[in-house]
């Protein structure tokens, strides 16, 4: 599954934690009617030095819910209403793992977000790529909304060393949560 014809983002490490085999991570954000945010990474560098979380990679699945996904190697993405304090916030790993946590506000009132369900994902890695495509249906507050989107990524290399990847970084160690990182926009998608 690939989305194609969707603007895309580039993602940037953060200046402070050691590059990875990496030479880029890129998302296409999208939506699939008023119910689903729908979203492809894409990361191309040295693979053979990143610690992938992985099992079958032919078998794509059972997909299932885990916590503290960000802790090795994932993707991220997180959806807010413009104007609104609170924010979901999905991960996804190579090994069929994934999250989804509503916040009532910047890092406060987390709780898992039942109602954000992943309906379709796939993953395919070789030696210079990976790449991970996913729909999420979204809980009923976010949706046929115009969202702000940050994107992020963890890498762990094979030596343990971590760099974080995200599509804007404010001052200081890297935060995904933080305001500044909501650098992308869906605008309310289009009725029928």
């Amino acid at each position: 599954m690939e989305l194609r014809g969707l603007e895309s983002y580039w993602l940037t490490c953060h200046p402070d934690t050691e590059q990875s085999a990496l030479t880029e991570i890129r998302i296409w954000p999208g939506r699939k009617g008023t119910n689903w945010l729908s979203f492809e990474f894409r990361a191309l560098g040295a693979m053979d030095q990143i610690e992938w979380p992985y099992t079958d990679a032919s078998a794509n699945g059972p997909w299932s819910r885990a916590d503290k996904i960000w802790q090795h190697s994932c993707f991220e993405v997180f959806a807010s209403i413009p104007g609104e304090t609170g924010y979901l916030e999905i991960n996804l790993a190579t090994n069929g793992l994934w999250a989804a946590y509503a916040f009532d506000g910047y890092r406060s009132g987390m709780q898992n977000e039942g109602m954000a369900i992943l309906t379709q994902a796939y993953w395919r890695i070789d030696e210079r790529r990976v790449q991970m495509t996913a729909v999420v249906e979204l809980p009923e507050r976010f949706r046929g909304r115009p969202l702000n989107l940050a994107a992020s990524a963890v890498i762990e290399s094979k030596d343990g060393t971590k760099s974080y990847w995200a599509l804007a970084h404010p001052p200081g160690q890297p935060d995904f949560h933080h305001p500044t990182c909501f650098a992308a926009t869906l605008p309310a998608p289009k009725l029928p």
